[in-house]
């Protein structure tokens, strides 16, 4: 069984737009999980890498979905 098409609530450009801010964070993430494990740094420092891995996969994903 399936529900009726959903429509999309975000526009063209801007799911394009999101979904560039969304590789661009989570490039960023990455960089700075690459750098804080070269220094050593503490566990809990590198929780530092979560938050903008976290919201950069959610605008990639919004963005894939339409959302």
């Amino acid at each position: 069984m399936s529900g009726p098409a959903c429509p999309a609530n975000i526009l063209p450009g801007s799911a394009r737009s999101r979904a560039i801010a969304g590789w661009l964070a989570v490039a960023a993430g990455a960089g700075l999980a690459a750098y804080l494990a070269l220094k050593h740094a503490p566990w809990t420092t590198r929780l530092l890498v979560f938050p903008p891995v976290w919201v950069g996969l959610l605008g990639v994903l919004q963005a894939a979905h339409g959302t």
